[in-house]
């Protein structure tokens, strides 16, 4: 006969209750039984085995090991957060000192590299202009940073014509601290590359919106590893920017440039560098007899429009004044016919002007002038057709 009552308690007899009934658990009161009256699906036997993990004892015991046993999975999910922590912070670190500290050039005057950290960035510049999108175009989406002056809108350019050889730059005066081509050697020559360098600067002070770029490559073997357009910098420097230091935040260097084709083309490249968009009007300081080139031959086959382009002219050593105009109506008359200088002799020249054959890299780094910086390597090609009709073909940002 079954009992009536199991474990005598303070709850109600009469029946078996079946959510308190368990076997031989001393807390339960009954005293134990051999055998229960739970189904094997009861949930009382999940219950026990769950139970099973804790340590024999009273209620003190068992909380006491759950309290540990929680403080342990805390500290598992302590240091896991903390590895992951760590891991990010040397993650950032490798990032800055390889990507920023590591690319660093202090020996490049005027480069975007060794002035950024001084200049402006964060937004990018607007302007009223209609084709506004037409002049302001990131190299990556959402980038802005990547152009450390954004606040500029005009630029000028002071065409490089040797490379400095001397030590002093103070001396700059001098035919003997220059490395002059044959025909430059004549008494006066030094000077007037000062007087074109000061010029630009004082053009450059003139306008408070402009970028100034010395442009040049590095056109003389025996001048080494140094460039036109650093050259021209470093008298800057010397002469303390003529009077004009608001001028030397804004003054840097175009250092690929073979001919004054290329010194138009590679600075119009090298101001997107600099500020993410494209010149609303440019200035060309070079000598007088060069004014014809650059407004009738090279401006236009960049399609510029007048009203965005200006020369400034400089004088040339008047006693081989001469020399130097028939010169120029021979090179005129070979961009007449080869606008771009794709063959020779203009590419002849422009080789033994690059004797460590450097090349430029603004094809790469301006996506929207591509068409014009590599109209002479398609011209290669024979399937690409004529130069001229490439020429026509091609699409400027600020057309």
């Amino acid at each position: 006969m079954l009992p009536t009552h199991i474990g005598g308690g303070s709850g109600q007899g009469g029946g078996v209750n079946a959510n308190n009934f368990t076997t031989n658990d001393p807390e339960s009161g009954g005293g134990g039984l051999s055998h229960s009256f739970i189904d094997d699906n009861d949930e009382n036997k999940y219950r026990t085995k769950e139970k099973s993990f804790l340590p024999p004892g009273g209620t003190h015991m068992r909380q006491l090991f759950l309290f540990l046993f929680t403080q342990k999975k805390a500290r598992v999910a302590f240091e896991v957060v903390r590895f992951f922590v760590v891991a990010l912070f040397f993650r950032w670190l490798v990032v800055k000192v390889v990507f920023e500290d590591g690319n660093e050039d202090e020996d490049h005057p005027g480069s975007v590299l060794s002035t950024s950290k001084t200049g402006g960035g964060g937004k990018r510049y607007s302007n009223n202009n209609k084709n506004t999108n037409k002049y302001h175009h990131s190299l990556l989406d959402g980038e802005d940073n990547m152009f450390p002056f954004p606040e500029y809108d005009n630029l000028v350019i002071v065409t490089g014509h040797s490379v400095y050889s001397g030590s002093d730059y103070m001396r700059a005066g001098e035919e003997n601290s220059w490395f002059l081509e044959e025909y430059q050697m004549h008494a006066g020559t030094a000077n007037a590359l000062v007087e074109q360098i000061k010029v630009g600067v004082e053009t450059a002070a003139r306008d408070g919106k402009a970028i100034l770029l010395f442009s040049g490559g590095k056109t003389r073997k025996l001048g080494g590893q140094v460039s036109e357009g650093s050259s021209y910098w470093q008298v800057s420097r010397a002469y303390n920017w003529f009077g004009e230091m608001s001028v030397e935040k804004r003054a840097f260097t175009e250092e690929y440039a073979r001919d004054s084709f290329e010194n138009l083309m590679f600075s119009m490249c090298r101001f997107y560098e600099l500020t993410g968009k494209y010149p609303m009007k440019t200035t060309v300081v070079g000598y007088d007899f060069k004014r014809e080139r650059f407004e009738e031959l090279h401006a236009k086959a960049l399609k510029i429009p007048s009203v965005r382009f200006a020369f400034v002219g400089t004088p040339e050593v008047m006693s081989f004044k001469k020399q130097f105009v028939e010169g120029e109506v021979k090179v005129r008359s070979l961009f007449e016919k080869d606008a771009y200088g794709c063959e020779a002799p203009l590419s002849e020249k422009r080789k033994l002007r690059d004797p460590f054959a450097v090349g430029a890299p603004y094809e790469a780094r301006c996506p929207e002038m591509q068409g014009a910086l590599s109209v002479c390597k398609r011209a290669k090609s024979k399937k690409a057709g004529s130069v001229k009709s490439m020429i026509q073909r091609v699409s400027l940002p600020w057309e």
